[in-house]
Order: structure tokens, then C-alpha cells, then sequence
């Protein structure tokens, strides 16, 4: 049974993560999963890609008109090799130099991105962020960053829609897979059920928030989450 201040700290945490997420469209695993986990490992991290499924729907159908079907289908053609790609190096390849390149090579994006580098969206760069987030959120669950970067120069509203469409479909594969291997306990069930109202709040605070973070301010918010997340996987890798 976990204990009540874990619980309480727990759902603290989903608040802020959701309330991240609702407003620049990803990084609700990246602060919810390393700090739930050192509050209780059975917090973590199977709780957050439960109920990142629910916030994907909401902020999909919150800003629907957004959703480029097109590009979400070339997304998720290049995330499914990247994942069996990602699979296939970490039955080859030390798990630690794999999320030590993977923090490298998000810094480095962060770095050409803040120099004002703009990479166009095309069909082929929108399958390369497809490929390079379905082996990177295998390998270390930190996907959205390739994602965030190739959309970083487009409206909040688009950057946000795409990636909850994305993210729905991948994370519901991933659970559903969990499920029929057995790999999904009743514990993470319970976990998340308590994450959830703090993940409700989160997402309502976010509402207020993303009309006040958009151009300048939006990409500024990218950048430093994709930074964020580059040194917490250099750190947990190191």
C-alpha cells in the first residue's frame, strides 16, 4: 500500500507535468516519471503512460482542427522502425552509452535550433523525428523532443495537436502490448488512478496558460525542456 505523503507528493508532481504538457504538448514523462520514481518506484513508469492516454484525447479534442492527419500518419510510419530499430540496439548495446548518445544528439538539435537553424517540414525530416522519437522513447522514454524540435517554429495550437495525436496512438499501443503480455499490474492501474486528479487539474491550468505562452515564448519553452531532458538523461545515464 503506498503511503498517503507519497500519494499526495505523487499527484503534486502529475499537476505540474500535465500542466507542462497541456501547454507546450510534451514533457509530462519526463517530469513525471524520474521524480515519481524516486518517491516510490512503484509509482513509475508504467502509471504515467496510463494516464498520458486520457491527456493525449483531451488535448487532441481540445484543439482538433490543428490535427495534420497527414503528418501524424508519417510520424507514426517512421516512430514504428525507430522503435524496432531501438529494440534492436539495446539487445546489442550497453543501455547506459545508448541514453548517453541520446543526450548528446538531443543537445546537439537544441543547440542548432537555439542558433536560429530552421529545419523545414518536410515529409522526409517529419519520418526522420518519427524514426529518431520511436527509438529514443524506447530506449530511454524520453520521445517527444524530436518531435517538439522539427515543430518548434509552428503555432502552439499545432505543435500540441500533432504530438497528443501521436502520443495517443503510441501510448495506447504500448499499454495495450503491456497488457497482453502481462506486463501491466493492477498496481499501475491504482497508481495511476491516483495521478489522475492532479493530471485533471494540470491540463485546466493549462488552458489559461497557452494563449500567454506562444511564438517567441513557446519555442524559448521547447528548447529548454528538450535541454532539460538532454542533461536528465546524461545524469540518470551517467
Amino acid at each position: 500500500m503506498l503511503a498517503l505523503g507519497a500519494l499526495l507528493a505523487a499527484g503534486a508532481v502529475s499537476l505540474v507535468a500535465a500542466t507542462l504538457q497541456g501547454t507546450i504538448g510534451f514533457g509530462y514523462g519526463l517530469v513525471a516519471v524520474p521524480i515519481c520514481a524516486l518517491i516510490d518506484p512503484r509509482l513509475a513508469p508504467v502509471p504515467q503512460l496510463i494516464v498520458t492516454i486520457p491527456l493525449s484525447i483531451v488535448m487532441a479534442a481540445r484543439e482538433w482542427r490543428h490535427v495534420d492527419l497527414r503528418q501524424v500518419a508519417v510520424i507514426l510510419a517512421g516512430s514504428v522502425p525507430g522503435a524496432v530499430a531501438g529494440a534492436a540496439l539495446l539487445r546489442v548495446a550497453d543501455a547506459r552509452l545508448l541514453q548517453l548518445a541520446i543526450a548528446v544528439i538531443i543537445g546537439l538539435g537544441v543547440v542548432l535550433m537555439a542558433s536560429g537553424r530552421r529545419v523545414e517540414r518536410t515529409r522526409r525530416a517529419v519520418f526522420a523525428a518519427g524514426f529518431a522519437s520511436g527509438g529514443m522513447g524506447l530506449v530511454s522514454s524520453v520521445g517527444g523532443p524530436p518531435l517538439a524540435l522539427v515543430y518548434r517554429d509552428a503555432q502552439g495550437a499545432q505543435l500540441r495537436a500533432n504530438l497528443s495525436a501521436v502520443f495517443l496512438v503510441g501510448n495506447v499501443m504500448v499499454v495495450g502490448i503491456r497488457a497482453g503480455i502481462g506486463a501491466l499490474a493492477t498496481s499501475d492501474l491504482v497508481a495511476a488512478a491516483y495521478l489522475f486528479p492532479g493530471l485533471a487539474l494540470g491540463f485546466v491550468a493549462s488552458r489559461w496558460l497557452t494563449p500567454r505562452v506562444e511564438g517567441a515564448r513557446l519555442r524559448t519553452a521547447v528548447l529548454a525542456v528538450s535541454a532539460v531532458s538532454a542533461v536528465m538523461l546524461f545524469w540518470r545515464a551517467w
